[in-house]
């Protein structure tokens, strides 16, 4: 072959590589025409003409052409016998179709090549989406017609590998886990045979039912528990209403847990009940979570520390009354005899600590790594000397809205702080409206390690701050500038020139961003992962669609937009689409 025809073929493929990335891309950002056009380009001859296929097909599934995609993937197979995505596809399309019969053979012969090849979890994973697991959010018995009973049992469900099985769970809310011997028998002694499975149970309530602690939920508890045996380590319970009831399992076979962590936010138990599980299961906790307690739920700090020899972080933020009448005595015992646990983290956010407790903790714990005191009402300029004082292994601190320090020295405290704590990584200084721009420019010019920082609800900032943060911080990655009304795009796009790690962007509540803001997004190298951009008044669609269509967007995880001028349904359709796998918000 001449060096000609070489290089003609050469790029011919290169051509049909930029049109299947090309294709892929329309594919992603939900233009399925245009998608389609491209992959018609591609010759039957082409060793690409596979995937050419495949993307049409899907695409002619989204748009609703059900039947045209159906001749293309089983032309496809035809070519291609053990290509699984295809069956997958035919799957779905014929479970949309209500043709159950024939989903349930696809799936089964779908299954059969991927075990005569040996493929192994990514396609795994794909069969058991394409059985439709969604539908399991549907598991109760009164909304389930006999056809979708009887193709929930299909054998297909029976017969998976263990690690197939294990994909399954981990898909499957705590509700759906418990449920899941309505869809498969088999699969009540498969959960048995997954230790990891039973490790932790995140049982997550709204607000609004945390009283409804009903015997559902308690049922639900007491099974986890019984069925997890001594296997669960991580234990996190949010809004709940907590009774002798819900934690009788702990006792389960006459033995106690051994829980690695607890978390109990916004719970509501007794004083008792909350020393009595501390009492039971504080050996082992590694990590203790009682913020936001309501009711008469007043935490014991003595027993706590007292119990939990092998703690490293604890969290006792926005509780209003502390049991610390023999913190004193506690601390200084515990000392003498080296028994103090090793906190590493330690957060007590809107406290109602004393100063003079606040300063034994400070004093006891020289060891910390994280510290909050966010919002904390009783806290002085002394407490805070203290700090960079005792506690030089800092690397994460939040000294938010400390409103007995406002005005108060707080220009030198903030220097001193950031001069001080050599290791800092993470700050966060919200709602303080006197801070300046001159302040922060020498602050951050004491450290360029600095990954997080959180200025939000400090008004007075403007873009020279963004400036300043740039240049001196080029490790950033979160940046939180929430309600600071003086800064525009420029200043973002310091931001982004100079941080090329920049993952979270936190921008909401600012009227003079406009749709320039979402150009500059483009340039970033990386991509953002989280971007929140609520009650911008002046952003529209016109910046925020291009953007959704750049490559730069491919890597967002959340997106909160609040509310979004001219976001019409179409449009808003247009963004679930595109992102239907990102946490994604919208208010109207």
């Amino acid at each position: 072959m001449s060096v000609n025809l070489l290089r003609q073929y050469k790029n011919l493929h290169n051509r049909q590589n930029y049109i299947i990335e090309k294709a892929e891309f329309y594919f992603n950002s939900g233009e399925y025409d245009n998608s389609i056009k491209l992959t018609e380009k591609i010759q039957a001859t082409s060793p690409l003409f596979k995937t050419a296929t495949l993307i049409k097909a899907k695409a002619l599934w989204k748009s609703g052409n059900l039947s045209l995609a159906l001749e293309q993937l089983n032309y496809l197979l035809v070519k291609e016998p053990t290509l699984i995505e295809s069956y997958l596809l035919i799957s779905k399309i014929y479970y949309q179709q209500k043709n159950y019969k024939n989903s349930k053979s696809v799936l089964l012969l779908a299954k059969e090549k991927i075990l005569y090849c040996e493929v192994l979890c990514p396609e795994l994973e794909s069969l058991l989406i394409a059985s439709e697991l969604e539908l399991n959010r549907t598991l109760e018995l009164n909304n389930i017609d006999k056809k979708f009973r009887n193709f929930n049992q299909l054998t297909i469900f029976k017969e998976l590998p263990i690690d197939c099985i294990y994909t399954v769970f981990n898909y499957l809310n705590f509700q759906d886990l418990c449920n899941s011997n309505l869809v498969c028998k088999q699969w009540t002694q498969d959960l048995s045979n997954l230790p990891q499975i039973w490790s932790s149970l995140n049982l997550n309530f709204e607000k609004k039912t945390r009283l409804i602690a009903n015997n559902t939920v308690q049922t639900h508890i007491q099974s986890f528990f019984k069925r997890s045996g001594h296997r669960l380590k991580d234990l996190r319970i949010s809004n709940l209403l907590i009774s002798e009831a819900t934690i009788f399992p702990m006792y389960f076979k006459g033995k106690v847990l051994q829980l690695s962590c607890l978390s109990l936010i916004g719970c509501e138990l007794d004083s008792r009940l909350l020393d009595k599980i501390v009492m039971t299961l504080g050996g082992t906790l590694k990590e203790l979570d009682l913020s936001n307690l309501v009711g008469q739920s007043t935490p014991n700090l003595g027993l706590i520390l007292k119990t939990c020899q092998s703690l490293k972080s604890l969290n006792l933020s926005n509780i209003p009354t502390f049991n610390d009448l023999l913190i004193s005595d506690t601390l200084q015992t515990l000392h003498q005899s080296n028994n103090l646990p090793k906190l590493l983290n330690l957060k007590l956010r809107a406290n109602s600590l004393t100063r003079g407790k606040f300063q034994q903790f400070i004093n006891y714990f020289p060891q910390l790594t994280e510290l909050d005191i966010s919002y904390s009402k009783n806290l002085n300029i002394e407490n805070l000397k203290n700090i960079s004082k005792k506690l030089i292994n800092l690397e994460r601190i939040g000294v938010s809205g400390l409103y007995s320090m406002q005005d108060i020295n707080l220009e030198r405290y903030l220097l001193h702080l950031l001069s001080t704590l050599k290791n800092l990584v993470y700050l966060e200084f919200q709602n303080y409206p006197n801070l300046q721009d001159s302040l922060i420019t020498l602050s951050v010019g004491f450290t360029n390690i600095l990954v997080s920082l959180d200025f939000s609800h400090c008004r007075q900032i403007t873009n020279s701050s963004l400036d300043a943060i740039g240049l001196g911080c080029p490790n950033l990655k979160t940046l939180k500038l929430a309600n600071c009304p003086q800064i525009t795009d420029i200043g973002v796009k310091s931001v982004i020139r100079y941080c090329p790690e920049l993952q979270h962007l936190n921008l909401s509540f600012n009227p003079k961003l406009t749709d320039q803001f979402f150009e500059y997004l483009t340039q970033l190298p990386t991509g953002l992962e989280h971007l929140e951009v609520e009650s911008c008044s002046e952003l529209s669609t016109r910046g925020l669609i291009p953007y959704c269509k750049h490559r730069n967007s491919l890597k967002l995880r959340v997106l909160k937009l609040g509310t979004i001028g001219m976001l019409d349904v179409e449009c808003y359709n247009w963004l679930k689409l595109r992102f239907s796998r990102v946490k994604f918000s919208v208010n109207y």
